[in-house]
């Protein structure tokens, strides 16, 4: 099975998640389908991720 990626500014993220990430938002928002602050969420949620992921694994 080949995953599918979308490209967000230097980062790869696999539809399955993000798909995931916009139903959870979505649901929260109540539909209001506010896509910018949907897509700037996004990006922020995956810094933070990538900021804890180096945190956990110190590279060095």
């Amino acid at each position: 099975m080949k995953l599918e990626y979308y490209l967000i500014p230097e980062q790869r993220v696999c539809r399955r998640c993000l798909t995931y990430y916009v139903d959870q938002w979505l649901e929260e928002d109540g539909g209001t389908r506010d896509v910018d602050a949907l897509a700037q969420q996004i990006l922020d949620l995956f810094d933070a991720r990538r900021e804890e992921s180096k945190l956990a694994h110190p590279s060095g």
